[in-house]
């Protein structure tokens, strides 16, 4: 924590003292002073964690806690808000039991959070084509295509035009 904050050479100090986070005057004088306030390490697994990635070292501002925990509190990560409840994507990973890469996936191709983190949008969602629409099973039976089939195309940014018109390519089987 001190090297961070106070010493130029340690690798990590443009994130930390060359962002301007310092220690606080009781922690940086008074080692007993920052163990009355923290208390003992959990655990071999935590470290110290600001709550506040902006803030410095301060009772208020500090927690020992997991890699896990510090990975989610990091200033690059933005919570998603749905049906009330704002998670980063880790999070709702674990809380939806999707994976990672189709959230992020659905989210660089335009999807709205809703559709995201839907478990299975391909029973819930309707697409419209030339004014007409119907649910997303119909199309994929109307053009006898299989569902991960437009999932994918969807998921990858095709136009629901394009998903719709392009024809599906007939796989061939060589028998040699």
């Amino acid at each position: 924590m001190i090297d961070r904050c106070e010493n130029p050479a340690c690798k990590t100090y443009p994130r930390y003292g060359g962002r301007g986070i310092r220690i606080c005057d009781r922690w940086r004088h008074d080692f007993m002073a920052f163990y009355a306030d923290m208390g003992p390490r959990p655990t071999p697994r935590h470290s110290i964690d600001r709550l506040d990635g902006t803030k410095g070292y301060e009772p208020s501002n500090c927690r020992w806690a997991t890699s896990r925990e510090q990975r989610e509190n990091q200033l690059r990560n933005h919570p998603l808000t749905y049906n009330g409840e704002s998670l980063l994507i880790s999070q709702w990973t674990r809380k939806l039991g999707l994976p990672k890469g189709t959230i992020l996936r659905r989210l660089r191709a335009g999807w709205s959070v809703e559709h995201a983190l839907s478990p299975d949008v391909r029973q819930e969602r309707f697409l419209t084509l030339h004014g007409r629409t119907q649910s997303f099973a119909a199309w994929c039976r109307e053009l006898r295509m299989g569902p991960k089939t437009l999932e994918h195309r969807l998921e990858t940014g095709w136009s629901v035009e394009r998903a719709l018109t392009t024809p599906v390519q007939a796989r061939t089987i060589s028998r040699t």
